[in-house]
């Protein structure tokens, strides 16, 4: 999962596609929806041995305009992280088999470091033919490399696949598409993007059929375009845990970090053709065939995929390499290879700038009366000019169940055959210089299988979920010639969704009109349709603020609430500069002491620890980097149900969504001071790791759960009290980064150790405890005036989470006016001040001096800037917010209203050091019925 970028987001896609098959929803007849309705889904997919996790949302909506015109849209956004297939190679090559005889590339890494005796068998021999190697010089040296090099990979040696961490990523792909119906065609358009940290899709497509022999036959052709942008870069990159891919300093670089290749920006054009044919058989049978066609040209190869290959770099060249490794920044690396080294026999994959590729699909769906079920097969056929050959053959079966349940189980088989420049490793170079070790154009066979149930709820409301089970094996090629079972793997996939019909109760269009008719139209046969709105309006940004009014209503709604970090950094109300921020601790020394008998804070944005780690050396503080930009967005299902006229019970859960970027290193150059002397020092490799970072978080929250209570009612003032709280379905332990490495023992053992570098505490999506959050409204209006006032807090009921922390306890007082302008809209004016209290405890950290010797999986977290330090959170607020809202009065679409507010920074007042507010957005659209 996530390994190809031009293949990855078809992926994402392919997945989440799955997780939204709803039954039922095949080819539907070219006849315009009558309803706007709505639907979301969620999905996740893990892989085995702890691969790639990927959790998949997904919205989308279909609004019929016009009796002939429909708009449909969709949003997916999909969060992956973990594990990839980055390279294979010789198992003589690991480094995991270094005292049993490594390669080339651990020798090379080891040879300063580890000495011979700790190096046996035949380990040894090859280390010192290595030695040897170094120590000669012209034909002896060449010779030394190729007897090294020959006795690398002995015939038949097996393959290991290694893996690249993959940081914490989000793709989002919005959707908008248009059908235009006539009497027997149907013409649709579309476009939408995928956009991921290191790549951006912008897509678009064309489709037209026509129905004739009276409806039996559908003809259809369509055309679509998409175009890819690839992106690499150091400040993001998904770098093999054992193969160096970041700058360091010349003086201590290896091959791979010194060969200075500038930043991928390539780019990609897919260009893709649909023909196809649907044929009604009988009244139970219909049959599909669908040709298609596309072209890829540009950048196909993947940024970060990695290949072995022997023969690249010949024996006279790893000489010439070996004269000049103190000074390995001033080699031509183009003149040795055309492709991009990565270390000694390991270079970035690089495919053909060209592909074309066809597939032809046959499918038959036959509907069985006796059993009330539906069987429906398809072939696909697939080919293109790497030399893949791919068969597909895939069964679904639709089946009606009692109490209005539909369950669809389903197998499916794939096949394929091996790319013209795919091996596992290679140990003689291409002509070409085409390769490719990715699992993905290798020959093997999948065979996947699972289930999806649905239930009708009621005549608006639809529930669906499911299960799917994937192998993927090279000995289930179709035929047998697989590519061996080192990359075998297996995932699962879980999905739910919900569909709803947006349309107010029994209101279907009966063509009398279109959707501005059903809002603001007088059509008299509508009235009957109308939604009485005697509830005040309320500014979106202020939750808990309304109740139902009648025993039995529901209430569906959606809320997006945004939140903005930009520019100065502030401690109180007070901009403070980048210096201030780097500050350090300063040791002072009397004269002649040879350990430190005191130390003072001169800076304490990002104090560290203090820890003394000899006579003039301390772990360093100050800060490292600085966020530059942040910003939260929520996303909240609201569902409130009304089980008597003066209780309401509603539950919102939610979607958090955060990004935050940080700046370049604030510390180059920068001094101790002490009594006797001043020292300067270079910036250290910590901040070249998290210079320029950008951290992202897309995830479930915390859960809302309250009751709100009626206290006071009448035509013009209205008093209800909210007892609730949340639910810690959000984490708190979620990762930015993984590290694995191996670390060589003294007695030359190897242990792996693991390292889960968790977020900072603001990007958390929960609060990882149980909270109480209290309310008090009251609401009045006169005429077309109205009012309101508003206390909340939120309690946290533990002193500490499962990462070691607890938020700061928040009290909130708000008050708004406005006015109605219309009878379907009024604006309003609010004042917020908001008391955010201190962090309880801190974030567990990682330390270096800490971690056992052994196995071992650690979560933690590193100080390197404000936001990693608890005591820079919460402070005094003060906000003025503009709202417009919305009430649809009439129509097909009475009950529906929307309803936006920007909230505006007047005074901040922050805890330590914070980055200053720009503002805030709130959006919130709700359906009554």
């Amino acid at each position: 999962m996530a390994v190809t970028k031009q293949d990855k987001s078809r992926t994402l896609y392919a997945l989440t596609s799955a997780a939204l098959c709803l039954p039922g929803m095949d080819v539907r007849a070219a006849t315009p929806s009558l309803l706007a309705t709505g639907s979301t889904a969620y999905g996740y997919y893990q892989e085995s041995d702890q691969r790639m996790q990927v959790q998949i949302y997904h919205a989308d909506g279909l609004v019929p305009l016009t009796e002939r015109l429909e708009f449909a849209f969709s949003l997916d956004r999909d969060t992956y992280s973990g594990a990839s297939p980055a390279w294979n190679v010789p198992q003589t090559m690991t480094n995991q088999t270094l005292a049993n005889g490594g390669g080339v590339a651990d020798l090379i890494s080891a040879a300063s470091a580890v000495s011979a005796q700790s190096i046996t068998g035949e380990g040894l021999e090859k280390f010192q033919t290595y030695q040897d190697a170094l120590n000669a010089s012209g034909g002896d040296k060449v010779k030394a490399y190729t007897t090294l090099l020959d006795s690398m990979v002995p015939a038949g040696t097996a393959t290991v696949q290694r893996f690249q961490t993959q940081p914490l990523e989000t793709r989002t792909q919005p959707v908008l598409s248009m059908k235009y119906y006539m009497d027997n065609s149907t013409l649709g358009i579309s476009g939408g993007l995928s956009d991921e940290p290191d790549y951006l899709s912008n897509f678009g497509a064309i489709n037209f059929s026509h129905e004739f022999n009276n409806k039996q036959t559908t003809l259809s052709a369509g055309y679509n375009i998409t175009r890819n942008a690839i992106f690499r870069n150091q400040g993001h990159n998904h770098s093999p845990a054992d193969v160096g891919l970041g700058h360091i300093h010349p003086a201590d670089c290896t091959i791979s970090d010194c060969t200075n290749y500038a930043l991928l920006n390539a780019n990609s054009v897919f260009n893709g053709l649909n023909l196809g044919v649907s044929q009604v058989l009988g009244k139970n049978t219909l049959y599909n065939l669908s040709t298609n066609y596309t072209n890829q040209s540009g950048f196909l190869s993947n940024p970060y995929k990695t290949v072995y290959v022997r023969g690249e770099i010949t024996p006279t060249e790893y000489a010439y390499i070996s004269d000049n490794q103190n000074n390995l920044g001033s080699i031509n690396w183009n003149a040795i290879t055309p492709l991009e080294i990565v270390g000694p026999e390991l270079f970035r994959e690089n495919r053909p700038d060209q592909r074309n590729q066809f597939s032809v699909v046959n499918g038959l769906n036959h509907y069985l009366p006796n059993l009330d079920a539906s069987l429906h097969f398809d072939y696909r056929f697939y080919h293109d000019d790497w030399n893949i050959n791919a068969h597909t053959f895939e069964f679904k079966w639709y089946q009606g169940l009692p109490f209005g349940i539909t369950a669809i189980p389903s197998i499916r088989y794939y096949s394929q055959s091996q790319a013209d420049f795919f091996a596992p490793y290679f140990l003689a170079p291409r002509a070409d210089h085409h390769y490719s070790s990715d699992y993905r154009l290798s020959a093997f066979g999948a065979i996947n299988g699972g289930i999806s149930f649905a239930k009708q709820i009621s005549k608006g409301v639809k529930l669906d979920a499911g299960i799917e089970y994937y192998s993927h094996q090279g000995d289930l090629k179709l035929g047998g010639g697989g590519s061996g079972n080192y990359a075998d793997y297996s995932y699962y996939l879980a999905h739910a969704g919900v569909n709803i019909d947006l349309s107010a109760p029994g209101s279907l269009l009966e063509g009398e009109g279109n959707v501005l008719d059903s809002l603001f139209g007088d059509n008299p046969h509508q009235h009957h349709h109308q939604h009485q709105h005697q509830h005040t309006p309320l500014p979106a940004g202020v939750m808990f603020g309304h109740m139902l009014e009648q025993t039995g209503q529901i209430m569906l709604g959606y809320r997006y609430m945004y939140s903005g970090q930009e520019g100065t950094m502030l401690h109180g109300s007070d901009a403070v500069s980048d210096a201030q921020l780097a500050h350090q601790y300063i040791i002072r020394l009397p004269k002649g002491a040879t350990a430190p008998t005191a130390q003072q804070v001169l800076g304490d944005a990002c104090p560290g620890y203090g820890h003394i780690t000899g006579p003039h050396k301390f772990t360093e503080s100050g800060c490292l980097v600085k966020p530059t930009n942040m910003f939260m967005g929520m996303h909240m299902l609201d569902i409130m149900y009304a089980p008597t006229d003066w209780l309401n019970l509603m539950v919102m859960p939610q979607l958090v969504d955060m990004q935050m970027n940080m700046s370049t290193d604030l510390r180059t150059p920068y001094y101790t001071m002490n009594g006797d002397y001043t020292e300067k020092h270079n910036a250290t490799d910590t901040a070249s790791i998290y210079s320029q970072m950008h951290h992202s978080v897309f995830d479930l929250g915390d859960t809302f759960m309250t009751a709100l209570i009626k206290l006071y009612d009448d035509p013009n003032h209205h008093l209800h009290i909210g007892l609730g709280g949340s639910a810690p379905t959000g984490s708190v332990s979620e990762v930015h980064n993984r590290i694995t490495t191996a670390v060589v023992g003294s007695g030359g053992q190897v242990y792996n150790v693991n390292l889960n570098i968790l977020q900072d505490i603001g990007m958390m999506p929960g609060s990882g405890t149980w909270d109480f959050k209290p309310s008090l409204t009251y609401t009045g209006r006169f005429d077309q005036a109205f009012w309101g006032l508003q206390l909340s807090s939120v309690n946290r009921l533990q002193n500490r989470n499962s990462s070691g922390y607890a938020l700061g306890d928040q009290y909130q007082s708000t008050a708004w006016g406005g006015y109605k302008l219309f009878d379907w809209l009024s604006t309003s004016v609010r004042g917020v001040y908001t008391q955010q209290n201190k962090i309880r405890g801190d974030l567990y950290q990682i330390i270096a001096s800490e971690i056992p010797t052994g196995n071992i999986n650690q979560n933690g977290h590193m100080n390197v800037s404000t936001v990693d330090y608890a005591q820079n959170y919460g402070g005094h607020y003060w906000d003025i917010g503009i709202g417009m809202n919305i009430m649809v009065p009439r129509g097909n679409f009475a009950g529906h209203s929307l309803n936006i507010e920007w909230l505006q920074p007047v005074k901040d007042y922050v805890n330590g050091y914070q980055l200053e507010r720009t503002g805030a957005f709130s959006a919130t659209w709700n359906y009554m019925f």
